[in-house]
């Protein structure tokens, strides 16, 4: 067998956000670099220090001799903070870093009339949802302000409305640093002449309406344009309708009833009867009643939509798979892809050249099937790793799953949802035989109080297992693969 391509993944540990270096080293030639993402979440401590530091060590790790730090492709899967902020954060130590070519999904090219019209919407109902934090922030509970204020950290929004988003600015950045940017679709493959042995599969983002699939339980599959338009109709109507304290005059016209016959909030909690039936926490058999209060239900629509929306910026990932064509694995780095991503590369097939039979017919299915080292989406949540359509088809004996996660972080933001979902994190286990690791466990990898009941490797054996596989590092995590 002739000597195959080796790869190092590098995922650093800044906490909620990805970055991930892969450092090739091909039988002949030069070492050939990538980074996938560079972000952390916003608000995260030491956020600055920590994206700097890891933009030296990227600028360290990929200096040639005699020449400055040098990204050959540089990845950038899509506009959430927790991907892109240390574009912004480390903009003097990435000054100093040349990049070859930039890899963006169809989704941010800018003459695309989707796209286009994805960016406006994204745009148009972020403003829409800040500016209803910024009128309403008295009004909404403690838990709707805060996943209001986290679901937006997520897009670093800009001081002014006006201004670009720090995705954004990160992007444009890139764009005018990179030498070639280049954007991509799914059922594209790409080869580089640097790299014979390696060859790229674009899974996502999809170009139907299973862009929108964000949830299990909805079913899509048509033409995305309608689906888009409906949904900013109803954001429109949504936030038209909602009081905004600083117009007085509009408000006066949305009340159903004339200042006369009406009563105000303030003055119910003072009345018993409402009181009792409504502002108390519980009613009389001890049930929570605090979503009867139909004024609430404004800040419960508004969150929903952030969630949304968020989702929605998740699945426009640009999805890719690596393959080391000596030997067939697959290395997975779908970005934050949700469900109706994961669903499209279900369709998805390639008619490859073979020196055997003249082609080879190679499917989403089987890239999955093939897969050895999948970098977890979404940090692990429950609608960004399917297990039907993903993990399920992830049978390599090879499999490692890595979880860039900052626990503490992404329970403050998203308190109702466990991180990772403990199926996921189930099935993860299983199928890697504990080749598992999530970025911000240090000592306990992943702790005992996070391994699924009846878990059947003892908590010691599998700490020695990941010390054993994996290079861990107080910065970051190293896994080489043998081509």
């Amino acid at each position: 067998m002739s000597e195959q391509t080796k790869v190092r993944v590098r995922m650093y540990r800044q906490g909620l956000g990805d970055c991930f270096l892969l450092r090739f080293t091909p039988p002949s030639g030069a070492a050939f670099s990538m980074v996938i993402d560079c972000g952390v979440f916003t608000g995260s401590d030491g956020q600055t220090e920590r994206m700097r530091e890891i933009a030296q060590d990227i600028s360290v790790e990929t200096t040639g001799a005699g020449e400055a730090g040098r990204v050959d492709v540089l990845v950038a899967t899509h506009q959430h903070g927790d991907h892109l902020s240390g574009f912004n954060q480390a903009r003097a130590e990435w000054d100093s870093i040349a990049v070859d070519e930039l890899w963006l999904a169809w989704t941010e090219q800018p003459d695309d009339p989707l796209g286009a019209a994805l960016r406006t919407h994204r745009l148009t109902t972020r403003g829409k949802i800040a500016q209803y934090l910024k009128s309403n922030r008295d009004t909404l509970t403690d838990a709707q302000r805060a996943q209001l204020e986290g679901l937006l950290g997520c897009a670093d929004l800009a001081a002014d409305e006006d201004q670009l988003s720090g995705p954004e600015r990160a992007l444009e950045y890139l764009r005018e640093k990179a030498q070639r940017p280049r954007y991509f679709r799914p059922g594209e493959v790409i080869t580089l002449a640097a790299l014979p042995g390696v060859r790229f599969y674009v899974l996502g983002p999809p170009t139907t309406d299973l862009l929108f699939k964000n949830d299990p339980s909805l079913s899509l599959g048509g033409d995305p344009m309608p689906e888009l338009v409906q949904r900013q109709e109803l954001i429109d109507g949504f936030f038209s309708a909602v009081p905004h304290q600083e117009d007085q005059a509009l408000d006066e016209q949305l009340f159903p009833f004339d200042a006369p016959y009406r009563l105000s909030p303030r003055r119910a909690r003072e009345m018993s009867f409402f009181h009792k039936h409504y502002f108390s926490p519980t009613d009389e058999d001890g049930r929570p009643q605090a979503k009867r209060a139909i004024d609430q239900l404004p800040g419960v629509m508004a969150s929903l939509f952030a969630l949304d929306l968020d989702h929605s910026t998740n699945n426009t990932s640009l999805a890719l798979a690596i393959e080391l064509t000596e030997s067939g694995r697959v290395l997975l780095f779908p970005g934050d892809a949700q469900v109706g991503s994961w669903r499209s590369w279900e369709d998805l097939a390639w008619d490859l050249p073979d020196a055997a039979d003249g082609t080879r017919r190679v499917t989403g299915r089987d890239l999955l099937a093939r897969t050895v080292l999948y970098k977890v989406s979404h940090h692990g949540s429950h609608n960004a790793t399917h297990l039907t359509h993903g993990i399920n088809h992830m049978t390599s004996p090879e499999l490692v799953a890595l979880v860039p996660l900052d626990m503490d972080k992404a329970e403050s933001v998203w308190s109702k949802r466990a991180w990772p979902d403990p199926d996921v994190l189930r099935e993860l286990l299983a199928r890697t035989q504990g080749r598992l690791v999530i970025s911000d466990r240090t000592q306990t990898l992943p702790p005992s109080k996070d391994l699924p009941a009846g878990w059947r490797v003892r908590h010691e054996e599998l700490l020695e297992l990941q010390r054993a596989t994996f290079d861990i590092r107080e910065a970051f995590i190293d896994y080489h693969i043998a081509g």
